[in-house]
């Protein structure tokens, strides 16, 4: 009886340090689903040359999949907590809910990865139109240089009617899906899946992984084939 009673409060005291470390991780928010809103201001011509602003709620979804599914939070590399989540594209971030139907937000900050779905995200730094940025990619490969991939969203910009009796078109979402290779420490950078981007993407040894594409006919359209190649570069780094 005592030994039971030792490990039922070993396992009390485990799950309880477990949870005393998310905590940190998390803030509480009391909206259930996010509604991104955007002002415009409208170009007007009246007698008072004032230009009036409007609020319209953005038509879509923030979310790759509004609904809370049981997924994974990696703490630390080793320690795996799971729990209800959904991940909001437009934020960048992952918004969790516990059995009471409370709703947190993951904090990007600590740079945990995530598992959902059968895919794994690791928060990462990149570059965005030449400028330093960081956010959740989708990891495909393993090794010194790693193809990802990140869902991204943004909202149509506002267009005046060319005319008096054409209508309004309220702003909505547009979905993006863009592939990136990184190399260790290095900022990842975006590329299309195709023989000329990948090999000016890698950079260096152009014209060994230019030679070894020909001979193994990749067309470096899939990302099998990408991965290949990667791990063929990889390679190379060891040998030298």
């Amino acid at each position: 009886m005592y030994f039971a009673n030792t490990s039922a409060h070993q396992l009390v005291m485990r799950n309880l340090l477990v949870l005393l470390f998310l905590v940190p991780l998390l803030s509480i928010c009391q909206s259930k689903d996010d509604v991104v809103t955007v002002r415009y201001k409208i170009n007007t011509d009246n007698e008072w040359g004032m230009s009036p602003e409007f609020e319209y709620v953005v038509k879509g979804t923030p979310y790759l999949d509004k609904t809370y599914k049981m997924g994974a939070i990696i703490l630390n590399n080793n320690t795996t907590t799971k729990s209800l989540m959904r991940y909001n594209i437009f934020r960048d971030y992952f918004e969790l809910m516990d059995a009471q139907q409370q709703h947190s937000i993951l904090g990007k900050e600590y740079h945990n990865d995530v598992i959902l779905e059968g895919r794994t995200y690791k928060f990462i730094d990149y570059l965005d139109r030449g400028k330093p940025a960081s956010g959740y990619f989708i990891v495909h490969s393993n090794g010194k240089t790693m193809l990802y991939s990140k869902f991204s969203k943004t909202i149509t910009k506002y267009e005046k009617p060319a005319h008096g009796y054409e209508s309004f078109s309220s702003p909505k979402f547009i979905n993006h899906f863009e592939y990136y290779i990184k190399r260790e420490n290095k900022p990842a950078k975006k590329v299309d899946l195709n023989k000329r981007d990948v090999l000016y993407t890698i950079e260096d040894k152009f014209t060994i992984l230019k030679a070894y594409v020909k001979e193994h006919k990749l067309r470096l359209k899939t990302e099998e084939e990408v991965i290949h190649l990667l791990t063929f570069y990889d390679s190379l780094e060891n040998h030298n």
